[in-house]
């Protein structure tokens, strides 16, 4: 039976494609008494939800499904229609990094900092979500990918429109401007634990490639706007406290926690980039409104 759930979100990805859901969102949020969850999968601008984004809270309600190939300890399916009661973390919708950071505080949320504490975890099956504070980051980088969607994926998209999903969301007037567009980079950074170990992780936060389609239009090329898109990220290292909220990916979970022949494969993404503020002299947190 479905349990009802009050979640701060903290992640979305980059939308990926899927032959049964179409399109699917890997979400992410925490609950009031600090437990992580995740909502996977979950169509999210294919179906008619209620308009949310990171660090809203939404009520809605989970479960576990038996079937489903998804192990990960965190992972829930949800239950599409029980999505509401969008509210910001706040007052109103300044962005508050003092109620932020306050709100993993208050819950003793462990931040972890080691990549073989995390490794462990996933060998063990003990957790596929955390927050994590690298030693240091060298850099973000993106890496050129097909601008094309694959015959497959394609394939998929042509299914949509075929099925008529789209015409039933123009009649119920929501997302109406669903678009298929991929970006031609994917987003990596370069950074290392407190032991020195060092990682490359892609990035699959939403924001990341929501920014290089923002900022496309007013640039001469592709390589513009990948350059302005990292400027302001690496932009972040010197002048914030970053901390990454880490997920794994199914498939790679899997293989780790199985000790396959592919145990070498790091199962870690970074979901969400948290740029808090720097702490001044005096300790106290800036705020950035």
């Amino acid at each position: 039976m479905p349990t009802p759930v009050r979640l701060l979100i903290l992640a979305q990805t980059e939308p990926c494609f899927s032959e049964k859901y179409t399109e699917l969102v890997c979400t992410a949020g925490m609950t009031l008494d600090g437990r992580w969850i995740r909502l996977y999968p979950l169509p999210k601008r294919v179906l008619s939800l209620p308009d949310y984004h990171k660090y809203n809270f939404i009520s809605c309600e989970i479960y576990k499904k038996e079937a489903s190939n998804d192990k990960r300890p965190e992972s829930y399916h949800v239950v599409a229609e029980s999505i509401g009661n969008v509210k910001p973390l706040g007052d109103n919708q300044r962005v508050n990094w003092s109620l932020r950071r306050r709100f993993f505080e208050e819950r003793n949320i462990p931040i972890y900092t080691r990549k073989r504490d995390i490794i462990q975890a996933v060998e063990e099956n003990k957790f596929s979500l955390c927050l994590f504070k690298p030693k240091a980051i060298q850099q973000f980088y993106a890496k050129p990918q097909a601008a094309d969607f694959s015959k497959k994926e394609r394939e998929i998209i042509e299914s949509f429109y075929e099925q008529g999903h789209l015409f039933s969301l123009l009649q119920n007037n929501v997302n109406s401007d669903v678009t298929f567009k991929r970006i031609p980079r994917k987003f990596y950074c370069h950074f290392t634990d407190d032991e020195g170990e060092t990682m490359d992780l892609m990035v699959l936060d939403w924001e990341i490639s929501s920014l290089f389609r923002k900022v496309r239009p007013a640039c001469s090329s592709d390589e513009e706007a990948c350059a302005k898109t990292l400027g302001k990220y690496n932009g972040f290292i010197a002048s914030k406290d970053v901390h990454f909220i880490l997920g794994t990916r199914n498939k790679f979970h899997n293989i780790r926690h199985a000790g396959g022949i592919r145990s070498n494969v790091n199962p870690w993404s970074i979901i969400s980039v948290i740029p808090f503020p720097l702490p001044d002299d005096s300790g106290q947190m800036l705020l950035e409104l």
